[in-house]
């Protein structure tokens, strides 16, 4: 496995990785597989703004995560970003893929954005897993939207969670 930046130029057939995800977890995404548009990629080409993916040997894409400040025109906000669309297919599970593509991103914020101060996230309140590896990195819970997103007629909640970089130097 290697870890690499990529683009919308260079994506590795992200399109259909992220649709795969969205249709097999639907209930772990507040997007459906037809939202996800082919032209459109999560992030642009910015400092402040990367997805980042997990290849096998093969440069078949295992896991993916993108990153961004929170809001880019709002001064008062800089100092925060978020991490979202993250997806590790199933067939990959069980390997830290996603411990090592989150490692990487808290490692490229600290060292290339240093006035980031605080990474943020959301994540599907049902999604156990998912927030057990958010916890083991220091993300911590501060909230909780009801009926985020409604998915087969069920609604779920999403948690929200934010490390905070000054306390994880």
């Amino acid at each position: 496995m290697h870890i690499i930046e990529i683009t919308a130029k260079n994506d590795f057939g992200y399109h259909d990785f992220f649709v795969q995800g969205l249709s097999r977890h639907g209930d772990c995404f507040k997007m459906n597989p037809d939202e996800q548009k082919p032209d459109s990629f999560p992030t642009s080409e910015n400092p402040y703004s990367f997805t980042i993916a997990a290849l096998d040997a093969s440069e078949k894409l295992m896991g993916v995560v993108s990153f961004q400040r929170l809001v880019e025109n709002r001064k008062k906000l800089q100092h925060k970003g978020q991490i979202f669309k993250m997806y590790v297919s199933n067939e990959n599970g069980r390997k830290n893929i996603g411990t090592t593509l989150l490692k990487y991103v808290i490692e490229r914020v600290k060292n290339d954005l240093p006035d980031i101060e605080q990474i943020n996230l959301n994540v599907a309140t049902k999604n156990e897993k998912a927030k057990q590896l958010y916890q083991k990195l220091g993300f911590e819970h501060f909230g909780t939207e009801r009926n985020a997103f409604k998915f087969n007629d069920i609604y779920y909640d999403d948690d929200y969670m934010v490390l905070d970089l000054k306390l994880h130097a």
